[in-house]
């Protein structure tokens, strides 16, 4: 499957390696690339117990069927331009979306990015039934109508438990963005086998992962991104030598290097 290179520009009328299983015959497979990057810190300098600041980004609500939903939002007041690009994030177990907004700032600054990171229905996981395409379609929406953005260029980013979740919505709606990385999560070998059966052109992949991740391991990280390529997708596989699971504290690096990924799909 060739890169997509065509940016999804969303209108205001949008409302909206060894292979270890064969490719499907209606299927080309995809690229996959694993490479090792040094990081800035080693990990025993990270610091434990981070919190995500309390009342400095906009949170907006909205009506989802019957119950109402809420997302964190961020635009720079440093460009007088309306953004042209949105992000979506989603976030850890047991975090809401200020905890991704905090650590994207800065780069929301320097590229003049919209940043929109819904919370989860259940704040321990993402659900494909609660928080399916539908309702993510449902904050982007109301973003644009919010930061009056009559089109842009939408990627996402999805850290652990919200990895796992935009893994899955890169496969399954990839009419939701043009590409998508995530940090440490990836699918099961039994789910990442089940995009055979997606018709669609996925989007392209960055995976970042820790060499030490003790909740994900990095083999079945190689093992579940060779399956996706199989049946189609672009799969980079970033390994960042001695990382472990933790964000907080490498998500400068990680979120650089992931815009550097996302951003030669504009």
């Amino acid at each position: 499957m060739t890169d997509r290179r065509t940016s999804l520009k969303l209108s205001l009328s949008f409302l909206m390696s060894t292979s270890l299983f064969a490719c499907s015959p209606a299927t080309a497979p995809g690229r996959l690339t694993v490479t090792e990057i040094d990081p800035p810190i080693k990990a025993e300098t990270y610091k434990p117990g981070y919190k995500a600041p309390k009342n400095k980004f906009d949170v907006q609500s909205l009506n989802f069927g019957d119950v109402q939903r809420q997302y964190h939002a961020y635009k720079s007041r440093r460009h007088k331009v309306a953004p042209k690009t949105m992000l979506l994030l989603l976030h850890g177990s047991n975090r809401n979306g200020a905890s991704l907004i905090d650590k994207w700032k800065r780069l929301a600054d320097q590229h003049n990015i919209l940043l929109v990171a819904p919370d989860s229905a259940n704040k321990s996981s993402w659900s494909m039934k609660r928080d399916s395409a539908a309702f993510m379609k449902s904050v982007l929406s109301h973003a644009r109508a919010k930061y009056k953005i009559s089109e842009a260029t939408i990627y996402g980013f999805g850290h652990s438990a919200g990895a796992k979740m935009m893994t899955l919505l890169s496969i399954w709606h990839s009419e939701l963005f043009s590409a998508a990385a995530v940090h440490a999560g990836y699918l099961s070998l039994g789910a990442a086998s089940k995009s055979k059966d997606s018709k669609k052109a996925k989007v392209p992949l960055a995976h970042f992962i820790g060499s030490n991740d003790h909740i994900f391991n990095i083999e079945d990280a190689k093992r579940s991104a060779q399956i996706l390529s199989d049946f189609g997708q672009n799969v980079d596989v970033i390994v960042i030598k001695g990382h472990n699971h933790w964000y907080y504290d490498i998500a400068p690096f990680v979120n650089e290097k992931a815009w550097e990924f996302l951003s030669a799909y504009p």
